[in-house]
């Protein structure tokens, strides 16, 4: 997911690893000026950690619909 902010200390791109529960497996954050974060099983980096609950349906529904029925690649 990329977000449009102006904060420079909060990550602007997520690429985020969901399994079959909607648990975050694997996450990598990229802030900008070049640094990145990632986390998977008990390792964290950067600041970088898995979500503490499942992803909600509506939230993975909302991205599944809008790669479904649009002609854009996952934002």
């Amino acid at each position: 997911m990329k977000w449009h902010h102006e904060d420079l200390d909060h990550s602007n791109l997520i690429y985020s690893e969901i399994d079959e529960e909607r648990w975050e497996a694997r996450k990598l954050e990229f802030v900008p000026g070049d640094k990145v974060g990632c986390a998977y099983d008990d390792v964290e980096v950067g600041g970088t950690g898995l979500g503490l609950e499942p992803i909600p349906w509506d939230f993975i529904a909302l991205f599944v619909g809008y790669y479904r029925y649009s002609n854009h690649d996952w934002v």
